[in-house]
């Protein structure tokens, strides 16, 4: 069944990734979108009766600033109760853990931003026969406008291919998705193992992204028979201090 955001797009007639204007968006829907430097947020929004102001921040990405317009049009649209918003990273996620949001609100914000920007019934057509690497998410998050992380969570969630995505820093594993064809028992190791590329690229200067790897599963997977299992795993090194990680697990039906 189509989500609310969805069914907001099909309303105006969106039919491509690239009509998906969320200023526009937000102009019929009463709110007016201002960029400017923000401290302490990502985006804040202030409405009164059916008018509303949204700010986002102009220091961030392109991509961050159309997560987090949704974000405050998700508000807008569902959680509004005549109260403002100010928002900042720990709220507005693009990583895994949307219901681990600290407020139930900013969940249901969050998830309306997925859905807004990356539409199920657009992107499931357009992952479809896609491998499970980041080189597919880059793809995907170009076609939608989209950060690397949201694209890549979202093509593991709808892929047909076991797999899951990770995202380490120094030290421990940020968060982790694992897609629907992935058995619940599978989790990743809490840190992030030396012995990968990952490894290499979080700790070392460098940016980008490595080559797809072939192996077994022991390097990542926290499980006695990690061994077993082949995958094929590739990193993107998405801030300073963090890499994401994204596993295709090849043995498994």
């Amino acid at each position: 069944m189509a989500s609310t955001a969805e069914r907001l797009l099909q309303r105006f007639g969106v039919e491509h990734p690239a009509h998906i204007d969320l200023e526009a968006i937000a102009f019929e829907l009463g709110a007016l979108v201002v960029y400017q430097g923000l401290d302490g947020c990502d985006a804040r929004i202030v409405g009164n009766g059916k008018k509303a102001i949204i700010t986002v921040n102009s220091r961030s990405s392109s991509e961050r600033q159309r997560f987090s317009l949704g974000h405050e049009l998700g508000h807008w649209t569902e959680g509004w109760a005549g109260r403002g918003f100010l928002c900042g990273r720990d709220d507005i996620r693009e990583g895994s853990s949307l219901a681990d949001a600290k407020r139930d609100f900013e969940a249901q914000a969050n998830r309306f931003a997925a859905d807004l920007v990356l539409p199920d019934y657009l992107f499931i057509p357009a992952c479809i026969g896609k491998a499970l690497t980041i080189d597919a998410g880059q793809l995907l998050a170009g076609i939608f406008r989209s950060s690397i992380t949201a694209a890549v969570i979202k093509l593991v969630k709808r892929s047909t291919f076991p797999g899951m995505a990770v995202c380490y820093s120094r030290g421990k594993r940020e968060w982790f998705v694992t897609g629907p064809k992935l058995p619940e028992n599978f989790r990743p190791l809490y840190e992030l193992h030396y012995d990968t590329d990952a490894f290499e690229l979080l700790y070392g200067q460098a940016w980008g992204k490595t080559a797809i790897v072939a192996g077994d599963a022991s390097r990542w997977v926290d499980r006695k028979d990690a061994g077993q299992f082949r995958i094929k795993a590739q990193s993107i090194k998405v801030s300073k201090e963090r890499v994401l990680s994204l596993l295709w697990f090849q043995n498994l039906r």
